[in-house]
């Protein structure tokens, strides 16, 4: 009699199956609200529609790869009936195995290929660059080409070199594996035996993974320009004058000994490839360990200033160039002592602006005066300028931010429901202090009041700052008494794209990003604008 599955055990591994399906929609669907909030919808298709091209592409052409190897691998090797008898491997008969690869290879080159798919398509950044690139307009010194393609192609190639060497490797190890399963491989008291067909499969299967090689070695000559080896980054005496050189020959014995493997299908026995494939182990040993460190060692370290001196120079200008530093002009300006009463009057918004206050000391006064709680910190204090009755002037203030860290009790319900923002700031000016030595504040205390002329804070609830939790609920009855603030604004972009609240917040804790950052709150920076009158940011 057949046996059937519980109920209980179907549902639950249809629950499993549909939060699996569900799972990557969770995260995708905040990230398109909060796309699509900032006016960037065309920006999240065009990353979503690459991401699947990827996923496909790649996909498709892992599967592809792999199944023409492993069909081929499995139609053109038959091996000897007798073999089997001397197999010391102990494996079963092949009439047990080759039904169960037959029914498993297609199932399990899916899943390597969707699994490849998706690993390829988190490299979307490198590849929308690649195809968005521009110019520098500058060469570098050591190759000749313009720095537009360290900073955008070389990636891109060292991507695909990458992709396609993974790809090589795996193939080979694969076939190899079906073919010890299929008995094309065995293992006898006389030796290794290996079918003829097979032989010519995997040594041509080698032969392009040395042609990889090769590539990879060719680009790598590339890699020096960001070498650090030398007392300045970049490519060094050593990189010029060993490893360049070392990595162009090594490109070329790779080939050659790819070249040895094609010519070894044709020939008995594995002298051919064992030779080339030591050779090159060797020259890649000496090459690039022993006689860069001999060089470095013995030319470069008795006299290094003379021998890297190019290489300062080169570093110098490039530096400068990108900074744009070569194109200061230095001007002369006389000191002429001739300050008086109409020289301060005509510089008075200048001379009022003087910063007297350091920053340094003056946060921890800050925190000793205005923190007011226990958990609100002041992280730093910031520079800025505003309109008062109409004077621009440079005022020093710093946003009281809310620190999880000095909650009384860090459970879930505080970090998330109770406490979930900071609260105002301190503001005033850079250059006044009061009679009893401590600074001015045009606006500070809990609820911010403001004096001087600066307007008045009306939303000084904080949800963007520098120790921000990873996501907080909103508008609950858990809010602590002194943040419990007015009725938070409906869940509106300025596009007027209305989010369900109760969803939103679901997706935005399922997907590990911050409900107030993201979708169930938009509280607004809490700085009136000095000269239109709206709350714009720090």
């Amino acid at each position: 009699m057949a046996r059937t599955v519980p109920p209980a055990i179907f549902w639950l591994a249809f629950a499993v199956f549909v939060f699996a399906l569900l799972a990557p929609v969770v995260p995708l669907y905040t990230d398109w609200l909060w796309f699509h909030e900032v006016g960037y919808a065309q920006v999240f298709l065009a990353i979503l529609s690459l991401r699947g091209f990827l996923v496909i592409g790649v996909g498709l052409a892992v599967f592809v790869v792999l199944y023409a190897n492993l069909a081929f691998a499995a139609r053109t090797a038959p091996p000897d009936v007798l073999w089997e008898l001397e197999d010391q491997l102990g494996l079963p008969s092949r009439v047990v195995i080759e039904p169960l690869i037959r029914r498993a290879l297609p199932l399990v080159l899916l899943v390597i290929s969707f699994v490849s798919g998706m690993r390829a398509s988190a490299d979307w950044e490198t590849i929308l660059a690649y195809r968005n690139q521009v110019a520098f307009g500058t060469v570098d010194p050591l190759f000749g080409r313009d720095l537009g393609f360290f900073v955008f192609s070389l990636p891109f190639w060292r991507l695909v070199h990458g992709w396609a060497l993974t790809l090589g490797a795996a193939t080979l190890i694969l076939t190899l594996v079906l073919y010890v399963l299929q008995r094309s491989l065995v293992l006898t008291n006389r030796g290794p035996r290996l079918a003829q067909g097979a032989r010519t499969h995997l040594l041509a299967l080698v032969a392009a993974l040395l042609v990889l090689k090769a590539v990879g070695f060719w680009l790598d000559r590339f890699e020096l320009v960001f070498s650090p080896r030398g007392i300045v980054f970049g490519a060094s005496y050593t990189d010029v004058h060993a490893s360049l050189p070392v990595l162009g020959g090594l490109a070329v014995l790779a080939l050659l000994s790819a070249a040895g493997c094609l010519v070894q299908i044709a020939r008995p026995g594995l002298r051919v490839v064992a030779g080339a494939v030591i050779a090159l182990g060797v020259a890649w040993v000496v090459g690039l360990g022993i006689y860069p460190a001999l060089l470095q060692r013995f030319r470069v370290t008795p006299n290094e200033l003379v021998a890297e001196r190019p290489f300062i120079e080169y570093n110098v200008r490039m530096t400068r160039r990108a900074y744009d530093l070569d194109r200061v002009v230095e001007k002369d300006f006389p000191v002429a002592e001739t300050l008086d009463a109409r020289a301060l009057e005509r510089n008075a918004a200048t001379v009022k602006n003087i910063r007297l206050w350091d920053y340094r000391p003056l946060l921890r006064t800050y925190a000793q005066l205005q923190e007011i709680r226990t958990y609100y910190k002041f992280v730093d204090v910031d520079n800025d300028r505003y309109l008062i009755d109409g004077e621009y002037r440079q005022l020093m203030l710093s946003p009281r931010e809310l620190s999880y860290a000095h909650l009384p009790s860090r459970i879930w319900i505080n970090e998330h429901l109770t406490y979930t923002h900071g609260y105002g700031a301190v503001v005033g000016p850079v250059n006044r202090i009061s009679p009893e030595g401590l600074p001015e504040f045009f606006v500070k205390d809990i609820p911010p009041h403001s004096t001087a002329g600066f307007r008045a804070i009306t939303r000084p609830e904080i949800y963007y700052g520098e120790v921000s939790n990873a996501y907080v609920f909103v508008r609950t009855r858990s809010q602590a008494p002194s943040l419990t603030p007015d009725a938070l604004p409906a869940v509106t972009d300025p596009s007027g794209f209305t989010t369900p609240l109760s969803f939103a917040r679901a997706s935005s804790v399922a997907s590990g990003r911050g409900c107030s950052s993201r979708s169930t709150t938009v509280a607004a920076p809490f700085f009136p604008g000095t000269e239109t009158g709206t709350i714009s940011p720090l």
